[in-house]
């Protein structure tokens, strides 16, 4: 997959991630296919006042994060002050599904370019649809699948039929 293919679904991304060479090479996935990075975030307290001052339209944040903070609690403070919806990019899968009505999905680590810019290109489909009907954003964490945006328009469709 060439990551140009995606081009033309710029978002506004936050990233929320603790490791920085991490989330430089994730930063350079995603301008590559076209996004925009408004920020880098090392720990939840960052990543809230970021969110607040870059009003992104997505936060892709890592469950552990630096200073002891969590990317979950990071997750709801974004989204209850900043209406800021996340897409969680982890290893602690569990945790992530645990905390599933905080984000729109999971992208697990390790995770490939195609993948993650297919995770954010769901993901922004399932915050187009929320905008265009009144079903909920608590998206299946489906494992080893991105299908989860596409079942989601899917159904948006049927109950609009």
């Amino acid at each position: 997959v060439i990551l140009t293919d995606y081009i033309g679904h710029t978002m506004k991304l936050l990233l929320v991630e603790d490791h920085l060479l991490v989330a430089q090479a994730m930063g350079l996935y995603l301008t590559e296919a076209g996004h925009e990075i408004v920020g880098i975030a090392a720990d939840a307290h960052e990543a809230v006042e970021l969110a607040g001052n870059m009003l992104p339209d997505l936060a892709l944040v890592d469950i552990q994060l630096a200073c002891g903070t969590s990317g979950i609690d990071a997750a709801r403070e974004m989204l209850a002050r900043h209406n800021v919806r996340s897409l969680f990019v982890t290893s602690d899968y569990d945790a992530a599904r645990a905390a599933n009505d905080t984000a729109v999905g999971c992208v697990r680590k390790p995770y490939s370019a195609s993948e993650l810019i297919a995770a954010i290109q769901a993901a922004e489909n399932c915050l187009k649809i929320n905008k265009l009907t009144p079903c909920s954003l608590r998206l299946e964490f489906c494992e080893g699948s991105l299908e989860r945006g596409h079942r989601h328009e899917a159904a948006a469709r049927d109950r609009s039929h």
